[in-house]
């Protein structure tokens, strides 16, 4: 029997290792020899957590953690790393219907602050 669209090529990347660090393992299927070993073509930088959270939370205002843990899992965000980011993150939540939190992102307000004067070690003339 035959399948059609067999392994070409095998990745096995390491998420933990408790030893020795970690590495990950590439094979390719050869006819006739099985698996051999080859190079692990490199992995997609991730995208940081905490900006992807912001985005979802921008793009969707008023969603409560459910919704937005469920946006960010499509995203390949774990929901602990959500669940982090909106507990530290730049949100304002406001109750919603039962137990729900509702979130929006925090605009950061920066108060206008006069210029500061200069204070140094300066000589006082004396007043006449």
């Amino acid at each position: 029997m035959m399948l059609a669209g067999g392994i070409h090529r095998l990745t096995l990347r390491n998420f933990k290792a408790r030893f020795a660090l970690g590495r990950d393992l590439g094979l390719e299927f050869a006819p006739k020899k099985g698996f051999i070993a080859c190079d692990v073509p490199d992995q997609p930088t991730a995208r940081d957590a905490m900006q992807a959270v912001i985005e979802i939370v921008t793009a969707h205002l008023g969603s409560n953690q459910s919704q937005i843990v469920k946006r960010a899992q499509e995203a390949g965000i774990g929901k602990h790393q959500v669940e982090d980011c909106l507990k530290d993150g730049p949100f304002s939540r406001e109750r919603g219907n039962r137990n729900e939190w509702l979130y929006t992102v925090a605009v950061a307000q920066i108060p206008n602050l006069p210029t500061p004067i200069e204070a140094g070690n300066r000589e006082i003339e004396p007043s006449c």
